[in-house]
């Protein structure tokens, strides 16, 4: 019976993220630009972001019900387009508006942001990338396809929130001792891959 276990071979998993550390953490940290976007005690930037497995399959489980609903079951190979994307600077306005206020300690640091794609070429889903395509299963554009995002997005004013999915955990080295949004310690920082990572390749985390 073959193995259908997806994996990374541990060398390489170390690589990749220690050159991350190494260098792109450096140069993100001395551009004065994203430095003046930032709160002052956080000036370095995210190393990983961390999702629950039941928030990002009730997201999945989001796109698929109302693609089924809105489209008549299309039998469409859906995926999910990872974006990168970065904070707004810590005096924008969107901070208790648009984006929660919690969220105002990441100003200016990397994230997510996930958008639904689908694929009509269900031959071959994974490996030609321009079959898919991003779209918000929420929009029919009347002959059964999804509604380009010209005609959903004019602007900056989006008529309803779009089915996108961005608030994950993220992880500033170095890991502090207490969470600062609930004042409880946290776990030990060999419990995350990244600290081991830079012990192996005996670097800093900036």
């Amino acid at each position: 019976m073959a193995n259908s276990t997806i994996g990374l071979d541990p060398n390489i998993a170390i690589q990749m993220v220690g050159n991350y550390a190494t260098n792109y953490i450096p140069a993100i940290k001395m551009d004065e630009t994203i430095a003046t976007m930032r709160q002052p005690a956080n000036q370095g930037d995210s190393r990983s972001i961390w999702f629950s497995i039941n928030k990002l399959q009730a997201f999945f489980t989001q796109v698929q019900n109302l693609t089924n609903t809105n489209f008549n079951n299309p039998g469409w190979e859906l995926g999910i387009r990872f974006y990168f994307a970065q904070y707004p600077g810590t005096n924008d306005p969107c901070w208790g508006k648009t984006l929660p206020t919690h969220c105002q300690q990441y100003a200016g640091m990397h994230t997510l942001i996930m958008v639904p794609t689908y694929n009509v070429n269900t031959a071959n889903p994974d490996y030609v990338l321009t079959d898919n395509i991003d779209f918000d299963p929420n929009f029919n554009d009347g002959n059964g396809m999804p509604l380009n995002w010209s005609s959903i997005y004019s602007g900056k004013n989006a008529p309803v929130m779009l089915t996108m999915m961005n608030e994950g955990g993220l992880m500033p080295p170095p890991w502090p001792e207490t969470d600062p949004l609930t004042g409880e310690e946290t776990e030990g920082v060999n419990e995350f891959f990244m600290n081991y990572v830079d012990m192996v390749n005996q670097t800093v985390a900036p």
